[in-house]
């Protein structure tokens, strides 16, 4: 409740110093998350899927065949 508290005071006086406070606050809990991160470009245009990277199918033996 206190932060939440302190947070409506920042905001009232400069909504800049707010964003920015958040945006170090959910940087902080990214990193104590251990969670990956990929850094992108921001001129570069992707597709984001979101969830567990799909499983690749099985590399072929190369080795078993008959050259």
């Amino acid at each position: 409740a206190v932060v939440g508290q302190m947070l409506n005071e920042i905001g009232k006086d400069d909504p800049e110093v707010l964003k920015t406070v958040i945006e170090v606050m959910e940087t902080e809990n990214l990193l104590r998350s251990g969670a990956s991160v990929e850094l992108v470009p921001s001129n570069c245009s992707v597709l984001v899927q979101m969830g567990e990277t799909p499983k690749l199918p099985p590399k072929p033996n190369l080795e078993a065949r008959n050259w």
